[in-house]
C-alpha cells in the first residue's frame, strides 16, 4: 500500500489535536536538528508510518539541508514542549538516511531506512507485517518522554534495549484492558484520523492502539458448500497444520519450562557469587528473564494457545550442574565465580541457539511478528553472554588463578 503525505492526503487530524507540523526536532542534547515538515500516512492501515524532517545543517551531527523519512517508533514527543525529540538516533544514522523527496518515497528506501537504524526486518517489505516492527511502535512516540537534558545522556544501546523491554511489557499488560482514552491531555497527539470524504465509505471500528479495521458485518462469508469445502481444505494443508508447526509449538513448550527454571534459579546464583560485579549482572539477567517469560505467555496467545510446558532436559542438566558448582566450591572465592559464569554461559549458548532455530521457524510459518519477539530475546541473551565474558576477562578468572589450591 502506497504511503501517502498526510496534507496532501483525504484525511486530517481530528478537531482538537493539535498539527505536530512544524515543531521543532531535537536531538537528546536538546540541539535542534530541523522541523517535522509533512507526515506519511497509511491510508489503509491507517496509521502514520512516517515524520519527514527537514534536517538543517549544523556543522556537527547534520551535514546538509535535506528531508529524511524517520520511523514514527524512533521519534518521541518533547515532554513539555512542543518539540520532537530523536534520543536514540546518532549524527551517523542521519546523514545515512536516503533523503527524502516527495512522490519518490519507495520500498528501496524504507528497506534502507530499516538497515540504517539497526534490527534488519524480520518480515519481507511486501509482507502486511513489515509494520509490526518497533520501528513503527506509536506508543514510545505517543507517550511523551522525559525532557533532552545535557547533563543526563543514556547511552543510545541501553536505552534501546531498555525501551523494548518496557514497550513488549506494557503491550502484554494492555491485552486485556479497553482502550485507553485518546484524548488530548493523556498525551495522545497524532494517530486517530478521519476521512474528508464521507460517502462510499465502508463502516469502520475502532480497535485498542488507533488500529482500525472493516465493521466485522462486512466480511464475505462463502457464497456456497463448495466454496466453504475449498477454505477448509486449504486451512488443513496450510503451515499452521503441518508437521513443522507442531514442532515448533513443543519448542516454545520446551523454552517457557527452561525460562521459568531459569527465574527460579538465578536469585541463588546471584546469592552465591563472590563479586558484585558477578550478582548484579544475574540479578539484572533476572529481570530480563522475567520478561522472556511473558513474550513467551505472549506467543501462545499470539497462536490461540493457552502456556503449557514440558520439560527441557538440557536446561535441566545445565541447572543441575550450577548447583554442583556452587557446592563443590568455597564461600567467597573467584573460584565459585569462574564456576558459576561457566554454567551461566552454557545456559546462555543453549538459549542462543534454541532461539535462533525459533527465529527462522517463526519466519517459515509466516509469523512474523513472534519473530520479531524472539529476537528481542535473543539480542538480550547474546548480551547477558558477552557480559559475562567480560567479567571473567576482566578480574574473575585472574583472581581464581592466584588462590591456592587446597591439595
Amino acid at each position: 500500500m502506497a504511503l501517502e503525505e498526510l496534507n496532501h492526503s483525504d484525511y486530517e487530524i481530528k478537531d482538537g489535536e493539535p498539527d505536530i507540523t512544524g515543531w521543532n526536532v531535537l536531538n537528546q542534547n536538546g540541539e535542534k536538528l530541523g522541523e517535522v515538515e509533512n507526515l506519511l500516512f497509511d491510508p489503509e492501515a491507517r496509521k502514520v508510518r512516517y515524520l519527514i524532517v527537514g534536517l538543517q545543517a549544523n556543522g556537527a551531527e547534520v551535514l546538509e539541508d535535506k528531508y529524511i523519512a524517520v520511523p514514527i517508533g524512533i521519534a518521541q514527543l518533547h515532554s513539555e514542549e512542543d518539540d520532537v525529540v530523536l534520543p536514540i538516533v546518532s549524527g551517523e544514522e542521519l546523514n545515512n538516511l536516503p533523503a527524502y523527496q516527495n512522490g519518490q518515497f519507495g520500498p528501496e528506501d524504507e528497506v534502507q531506512i530499516r538497515q540504517v537504524f539497526g534490527g534488519g526486518s524480520t518480515a519481507p517489505y511486501e509482507h502486511p507485517q513489515f509494520y509490526t516492527h518497533e520501528h513503527f511502535n506509536e506508543d514510545r512516540f505517543y507517550n511523551r518522554g522525559p525532557q533532552p537534558d545535557n547533563n543526563t545522556i543514556i547511552p543510545a544501546e541501553e536505552m534501546d534495549r531498555t525501551e523494548k523491554v518496557d514497550r513488549i511489557m506494557e503491550r502484554i499488560r494492555q491485552t486485556d484492558e479497553e482502550p485507553k482514552s485518546s484524548e488530548f491531555p493523556d498525551g495522545r497527539i497524532v494517530g486517530e484520523y478521519e476521512s474528508l470524504e464521507h460517502e462510499n465509505s465502508q463502516p469502520v471500528e475502532e480497535t485498542k492502539n488507533n488500529d482500525y479495521q472493516l465493521n466485522e458485518g462486512h466480511v464475505p462469508e462463502p457464497e456456497s458448500i463448495e466454496q466453504e469445502e475449498e477454505w477448509q481444505e486449504a486451512q488443513a494443508t496450510s503451515a499452521g497444520n503441518s508437521k513443522l508447526m507442531d514442532f515448533f509449538i513443543d519448542e516454545l513448550k520446551d523454552l517457557l519450562w527452561a525460562e521459568r527454571e531459569l527465574v527460579a534459579t538465578l536469585p541463588d546464583m546471584a546469592e552465591a557469587a563472590t563479586s558484585q560485579e558477578l550478582k548484579t549482572a544475574f540479578t539484572n539477567h533476572l529481570a530480563e528473564t522475567k520478561v522472556h517469560v511473558s513474550r513467551l505467555e505472549q506467543i501462545f496467545g499470539i497462536l490461540g494457545l493457552e502456556p503449557e510446558t514440558t520439560t527441557c532436559d538440557a536446561m535441566s542438566g545445565i541447572i543441575d550442574e550450577g548447583d554442583e558448582i556452587i557446592g563443590n566450591t568455597d564461600e567467597g572465592t573467584a573460584q565459585r565465580d569462574v564456576g558459576l559464569i561457566f554454567a551461566g554461559q552454557k545456559a546462555e549458548h543453549y538459549e542462543i541457539a534454541s532461539y535462533g532455530g525459533m527465529i527462522s521457524l517463526a519466519r517459515t510459518l509466516g509469523y512474523y511478528e513472534i519473530a520479531e519477539l524472539l529476537v528481542l530475546t535473543i539480542d538480550e541473551e547474546k548480551s547477558a553472554d558477552a557480559l559475562l565474558t567480560e567479567i571473567a576477562e576482566n578480574h574473575v578468572n585472574y583472581e581464581a588463578s592466584t588462590e591456592r589450591s587446597a591439595d
